[in-house]
């Protein structure tokens, strides 16, 4: 799995409202997509047996800070998820994503 950034180079989907359907049935709808400090460490193991390749990084207008430390925290549990060993996240790393870069709104996940 690659963890790649296009540099400012988007469009803006992740801002756009959507409708999540099961079964061609509206289940939800909204801004399902939003950039409020979201964390998919959690979902990695998922991500990969569902067949994703790439996750694409909020990066733009974040400083270089910002992009190295999410980026090496996602490598790191990719990585894990990759391996044969227990996937389990470390509490400093899920802190250390929440305080790297955020615009005072709440996480999607608390802190464990």
């Amino acid at each position: 799995m690659d963890v790649l950034g296009n540099r400012g180079k988007c469009a803006g989907p992740c801002r756009l409202p959507y409708e999540l359907l099961e079964n061609d049935k509206k289940i939800n709808s909204g801004y399902l997509l939003s950039t409020k400090d979201l964390c998919g460490l959690d979902f990695i193991p998922s991500l990969i047996k569902s067949g994703v390749k790439c996750l694409k990084i909020e990066g733009r207008m974040k400083s270089s800070k910002y992009v190295a430390t999410v980026t090496r925290i996602y490598r790191k549990y990719i990585d894990l998820a990759l391996s044969n060993k227990e996937f389990v996240v470390d509490k400093k790393d899920r802190k250390d994503l929440i305080q790297i870069f955020n615009r005072g709104m709440s996480s999607s996940r608390t802190l464990r």
